[in-house]
């Protein structure tokens, strides 16, 4: 049963700060005075579905590999963790973009759309990620748990496909 309370998007200049909107159903935009405003984007709190696609529409990511290269699958917010996890750690081109799109069910799931575009890559122009995370008890407050990953990639123009992907570019 798929229905979602709310879903939120953020842009990279947010995910970074950490910030967290909260599930007041305010809209809230982040600026940043040196960027294009066409690369601008608002966070949003508004009722949408969860996530346009599937599991079976992403390549499954080894979690056992995240936590060998010292990433930590748990935290007290679901967009601390993803930023950690696949943040961008490299400029993306001066067209790039990294939006944080977070959907929370109604029996406490949590999934989280990262999706960054405008690498400075010979083939790849994008990589998206779908991270599933689970409410976990805690002593120390609420915490969440990565539960799945997958991830898909959009190729540049002429090294691939130009949809959101599972096949490799070339």
């Amino acid at each position: 049963m798929p229905l979602m309370l709310t879903s939120f998007r953020v842009t990279h200049l947010a995910l970074f700060a950490g910030v967290l909107v909260g599930l007041t159903g305010v809209a809230t935009q982040f600026r940043h005075p040196q960027l294009p405003q066409p690369l601008i984007s608002q966070a949003i709190a508004q009722p949408q579905p969860a996530a346009p696609d599937s599991r079976a529409d992403y390549s499954p990511v080894v979690l056992t590999q995240l936590t060998e290269n010292g990433k930590n699958l748990t935290g007290q917010r679901p967009s601390a963790i993803v930023a950690q996890l696949f943040g961008a750690t490299e400029p993306l081109s001066k067209f790039g973009l990294e939006q944080l799109e977070i959907s929370y069910s109604e029996s406490g799931e949590a999934i989280a759309l990262l999706t960054q575009t405008g690498w400075q890559d010979d083939s790849v122009n994008g990589v998206r990620y779908r991270v599933e995370l689970q409410p976990q008890p805690s002593d120390i407050g609420s915490q969440w748990q990565v539960v799945w990953v997958g991830k898909q990639s959009k190729c540049q123009p002429g090294r691939g496909h130009q949809n959101w992907s599972t096949a490799l570019c070339s």
